[in-house]
């Protein structure tokens, strides 16, 4: 599928351009330059968020010069922008040939799901005794709120729920080295949510989900921090295991 940015006169399709970054207007660069610095950095996220998004998607060829077009920047910028994308696994390329979109293959979402289930595990676990009293009636008023919609409950209420909850574990685990991760993982859950978003917010996935989270939660009102790590590592690999079959993958070991 060929994207917008392989045609430079392609138009910004499905974005309105309140949402775009805030040195882009219609494709007009910005009547102040800003330093080069911050204009790598915008660059970066733009096209970033894109991917994300899926609005550009895997396999779709990146041209430098329609983005510096639609961005309203030079080259430099994006040329950068780009080099770093591919080290942090938005976009790969080959010799001699265009950079493309990075492809969400089964292999990506394992090597990201077995990161994943280390992380959060340890996360709950760090995070559990920090929970203060108004945290765990959060979570526990949350998760009476979903329980009282069964049997059929909202699946983009209870992700929203799970997203929170893994949130606010990173932000209670006192590891700022480990929240640095997360965060970053996070990025390309966010990716693989929308490209697979059709799997994940499905019934049969909520009440397998609503089930996990029910574990964690009442890990966290006890404040035991190994049935937290247990319950955490469990949820997040019988997600991995449940979208890699539904995708065609063989499962996690």
């Amino acid at each position: 599928m060929q994207g917008w940015c392989e045609t430079p006169n392609r138009e910004w399709k499905g974005i309105q351009v309140a949402e775009l970054p805030k040195f882009v207007s219609q494709g007009k660069p910005r009547a102040s330059i800003a330093p080069r610095q911050r204009l790598e950095d915008e660059a970066y996220n733009a096209i970033r968020d894109m991917i994300i998004s899926n609005e550009l998607m895997g396999g779709q060829v990146i041209s430098v010069v329609a983005l510096a077009d639609h961005l309203g920047v030079s080259r430099s910028p994006v040329t950068k922008a780009v080099a770093a994308l591919e080290q942090d696994g938005f976009i790969e390329s080959e010799p001699f040939k265009a950079p493309r979109v990075a492809t969400v293959t089964t292999k990506f979402v394992r090597d990201v799901y077995d990161l994943r289930t280390v992380l959060e595990a340890r996360s709950a676990a760090n995070a559990v005794s920090n929970l203060s009293d108004a945290d765990v009636a959060t979570l526990t008023a949350g998760l009476a709120s979903l329980e009282r919609s069964q049997p059929q409950a909202d699946p983009t209420a209870v992700a929203s729920f799970d997203v929170a909850l893994h949130h606010l574990f990173a932000q209670r685990a006192d590891n700022k080295l480990l929240a640095g991760f997360l965060d970053n993982l996070e990025l390309h859950l966010n990716r693989i949510r929308n490209v697979y978003k059709e799997h994940i917010y499905s019934e049969p996935e909520t009440d397998m989900q609503l089930s996990e989270l029910q574990a964690i939660v009442h890990a966290a009102v006890n404040r035991d921090a190994g049935a937290a790590e247990v319950a955490m590592r469990d949820h997040v690999w019988r997600h991995a295991q449940r979208l890699i079959e539904k995708i065609g993958g063989s499962p996690i070991s």
